[in-house]
């Protein structure tokens, strides 16, 4: 729990060190990055997701039946493992997919020329506190039985 703790703590601090310096930050140098951090994160769905896939199938099955089931200890373990990286994952591509098209839009609009470091320091904060999400497991999607 402590650990846990510390580790949100962390991020809460990255993040909001994120959304201070990432206002100094130009959207044309965060889009490159951007990109990178795109191809890096369907990757790492894509590899993820095969691995659980070919691990444990009937596991997988018993998570997205109507139904549900019970899975053992053992493999709530190892799917919580590979679990993680896709929500992350998921929520990276959510945000570095929406947000060219958010830069696209605002561009348009004038009166948000005086926020545009706010929003490029809130686009590093979002980012920075991505991997909070990891907090999910497989728990969230089938009770234990």
């Amino acid at each position: 729990m402590l650990t846990k703790l510390a580790l949100s703590a962390i991020v809460l601090f990255v993040a909001i060190a994120g959304y201070y310096l990432g206002q100094d930050v130009s959207m044309k140098e965060q889009l490159s990055i951007f990109e990178g951090l795109r191809n890096t994160s369907a990757i790492i769905f894509g590899v993820m997701g095969a691995w659980l896939a070919i691990l444990h199938p009937s596991s997988l099955k018993k998570i997205f039946s109507k139904e549900g089931g019970s899975i053992s200890k053992s493999d709530r373990a190892t799917i919580n493992l590979l679990l993680s990286p896709i929500i992350i994952s998921t929520f990276i591509l959510l945000i570095v997919l929406i947000v060219p098209l958010l830069v696209a839009v605002s561009r348009k609009i004038p009166m948000l020329v005086q926020y545009y470091s706010i929003f490029r320091g809130y686009i590093v904060f979002c980012i920075g506190g991505a991997d909070n999400s990891s907090n999910m497991d497989v728990d969230t999607y089938v009770g234990s039985k």
